[in-house]
């Protein structure tokens, strides 16, 4: 099979640039209404480059603050409480503004009661809050699905790998030539499946750790998924075809059931996004869908580009035999090279947590 590897190799050169390239930290604003009418004001500030000094909640002049607004420091978040008076009307046509979005390049989701949560970034600093009974968007977490698998370059990492193992299996089932490249309804096939089961996976342990039913270590969890990784680059190493005296390995054999195994972990790291950011209470699973489907989305955005690219590159490499298993080498080392620093880096950091009192569940952002 000839792989797409000139979009391969691009995708991995951008992954491996900066190593921990983004972490999806936005900052989460809560308001709430209080029983004498005034407003409860969370602020989660997420400490990401220099959000905390620019980032400022900006209310309409109907709302007077109440007493003095508290600072709080928590693990990767500073937490400034208060309380505003906004007048009878309360949330309801409330018009919320953060400035400093720009000048930081970060975001704020604002969630409500009602179940409504709101992205506010750069070219989009204000919201205003529909009255009472309005429908509640959760559009935002859609949105902070998608840049948290387009951005979150250890998850693509593996999903690329995951792309290229596909292939590999369709070639190592029984019925295939060796010699031959396998029909694109049988690479199709592996794809499609090997995807499915990472994303039921990861759904799986998406919702059972964001929901509270368990609670991973997340540092640990940072370090497998990295391990995974390291695994799936050893598993393309291995030669294309199996040997001759022994049958393929079970990741070639059946694809689906290493994603699966693994997509259960890569779960806990996607809840940590989410724990970074706090669902809205009254709404949780609307929230926790919506993410997971712009998950989902940005998922199936990046295969589809790798297949398109590879699409419009097969020509090419049908003219140039030997520089295919260059290329395929090249990728597949870089891939393991940068699932190895990454493993490095975050075993380094779970021992330099056993030291602090928060342990192997405190800090560590998850990408």
């Amino acid at each position: 099979m000839r792989y797409p590897f000139a979009a391969v190799w691009a995708a991995l050169l951008l992954l491996a640039g900066p190593a921990r390239a983004h972490e999806m930290r936005p900052s989460h604003l809560e308001l709430a209404p209080r029983p004498d009418g005034a407003l409860d004001v969370v602020f989660r500030v997420a400490l990401s480059g220099d959000a905390v000094d620019h980032l400022r909640l900006v209310l309409p002049d109907r709302c007077t603050p109440v007493g003095k607004e508290r600072v709080e420091d928590a693990p990767k978040v500073v937490v400034r409480r208060g309380v505003v008076d906004c007048g009878p009307a309360g949330l309801a046509g409330l018009t919320v503004t953060v400035e400093g979005l720009q000048e930081t390049g970060t975001e704020v989701v604002v969630a409500t009661p009602a179940g409504g949560s709101h992205l506010l970034r750069g070219d989009r600093p204000s919201v205003t809050l529909p009255d009472s009974g309005a429908a509640p968007s959760l559009g935002g977490w859609f949105t902070l699905g998608v840049e948290h698998i387009l951005l979150g370059p250890d998850h693509l990492a593996f999903v690329l790998g995951l792309f290229l193992l596909a292939g590999l299996a369709a070639r190592a089932q029984p019925h295939a030539d060796p010699g031959a490249r396998p029909p694109r309804r049988a690479v199709a096939f592996q794809v499609l499946t090997t995807l499915t089961m990472f994303t039921v996976a990861h759904s799986l342990t998406l919702g059972l750790a964001a929901l509270g039913y368990v609670s991973p270590a997340r540092r640990a969890v940072e370090a497998i998924i990295a391990l995974s990784i390291l695994l799936l680059a050893r598993e393309l190493a291995m030669p294309a075809t199996p040997p001759v005296d022994g049958p393929p390995s079970l990741a070639r054999r059946a694809p689906w059931v290493f994603a699966f195994v693994c997509g259960l972990l890569h779960g806990f790291g996607f809840a940590g996004a989410l724990a970074d950011l706090g669902l809205p209470q009254t709404d949780r699973i609307g929230a926790l869908l919506v993410f997971n489907l712009g998950v989902e989305a940005g998922q199936i955005a990046f295969v589809a580009g790798l297949a398109a690219l590879g699409a419009m590159t097969r020509p090419a490499f049908a003219g140039m035999p030997r520089l295919v298993p260059a290329l395929r080498s090249a990728t597949v080392t870089a891939l393991g090279a940068v699932s190895a620093f990454w493993f490095i880096e975050r075993t380094v950091a779970i021992v330099t947590a056993l030291a602090s009192p928060a342990g192997l569940a405190g800090g560590g952002g998850m990408s």
